[in-house]
């Protein structure tokens, strides 16, 4: 049995959350910024939510998480998370009528669309995390180099 806090510190759970973390930026930045407009503190903890924080855990990530066991596999598994989560909005929303995201929102797109729309959100998610492992493979390559 694995502790929680044995599984939140492996390298490929962190690099998962990595993954996670820049996509919720991304999405935020370049799709749903536009749709609203935060005042007051309300901005500064959005700013620090959807930028601040993507970019500094991509530096951790970087810098301290170890990257010489992580393997090609993962990215399959870490593929649970958004996809699970994508049907949970989409039966959610079915339900009550509510979708957090307009690009998922199939009262107003269709099932057909939100569904392609759900799909290419997933495959950016696998996008990223080949990125991330094709970048760890580099990075430990470079330091069995310089050794």
């Amino acid at each position: 049995m694995i502790k929680s806090g044995n599984f939140f510190t492996k390298p490929s759970t962190i690099t998962a959350i990595a993954v996670y973390i820049f996509i919720v930026g991304a999405v935020y930045n370049f799709i749903l910024r536009p749709l609203w407009n935060p005042v007051g503190l309300q901005k500064l903890v959005d700013e620090l939510l959807h930028s601040v924080i993507p970019g500094m855990f991509l530096i951790f990530w970087l810098m301290f998480v170890p990257k010489n066991n992580l393997k090609w596999k993962n990215t399959f598994s870490w593929q649970i998370f958004p996809f699970t989560y994508m049907v949970y909005i989409i039966v959610r929303g079915e339900i009550t009528n509510q979708y957090p995201y307009p690009f998922i929102d199939v009262s107003k797109l269709g099932y057909a669309t939100a569904l392609t729309n759900a799909s290419w959100l997933c495959i950016v998610f696998m996008v990223f995390s080949v990125i991330l492992i094709a970048g760890a493979k580099a990075l430990s390559d470079k330091k069995k180099i310089v050794k």
